[in-house]
């Protein structure tokens, strides 16, 4: 009943209104950027799960609390490091744009491809990025970087995407107790840019 009066007493908005209100759908997402902080982490874990079981063993004082600490620093320390990018939708004419500007190879045609992923994936990382701000040069960089593994450029490829193919509809409603499930399908299809990547002659 409370939900049927809630709809009941909810304001119809003019086309006017819907305009002034609309913002462009956003996804953020975080990347480590220190590429050796979570191997610490792993080696540290697997130290303090042996220290564990040596403690449960052993007369001589605990070791594994000191290595808990240890980690519980690193995990701070790591937090400098960790890097929040946010996308924002640029609109379906702008959006078109640059699929038309990305022109698939012949290659890629006979293989279905839209548009040549090579040069469409940094594009749109640089367009749909506004935090922090980039160029297409400075994506093509990070997109080419062997600091950069697929992984992450994936990461951040995908996290444009949805941000212009998703319609930012909320995912869940008012709950009092239980996990919030992710609305992100994992049935979006799209052209297979990894195994482009990976084919590639840069070995990218």
């Amino acid at each position: 009943m409370a939900e049927k009066a809630d709809k009941a007493e909810k304001k119809k908005l003019t086309i006017d209104e819907i305009l002034v209100l609309k913002t462009g759908v956003v996804r953020t997402i975080e990347i480590q950027v220190d590429g050796e902080v979570a191997d610490q982490l792993e080696r540290l874990r697997l130290i303090y799960n042996e220290a564990l079981d040596l403690d449960h063993k052993s007369n001589k004082p605990d070791e594994a609390p000191k290595i808990k600490e240890q980690i519980e620093e690193l995990i701070d320390q790591s937090k400098a490091t960790l890097v929040e990018f946010r996308f924002q939708s640029i609109g379906r004419e702008k959006y078109d744009n640059l699929v038309e500007s990305c022109k698939p190879t012949a290659d890629q045609k006979k293989q279905g491809m839209p548009y040549d992923p090579l040069r469409f994936a940094p594009a749109l990382i640089a367009s749909a990025c506004i935090e922090p701000e980039m160029t297409l040069e400075q994506a093509t960089e990070i997109f080419d970087s062997p600091k950069w593994n697929n992984a992450q450029v994936m990461r951040l490829f995908h996290a444009a995407q949805e941000a212009n193919d998703e319609t930012g509809d909320i995912p869940f409603s008012k709950i009092d107790t239980g996990r919030i499930g992710s609305s992100v399908s994992s049935l979006i299809t799209r052209p297979n840019v990894e195994s482009l990547i990976q084919s590639s002659p840069d070995g990218s």
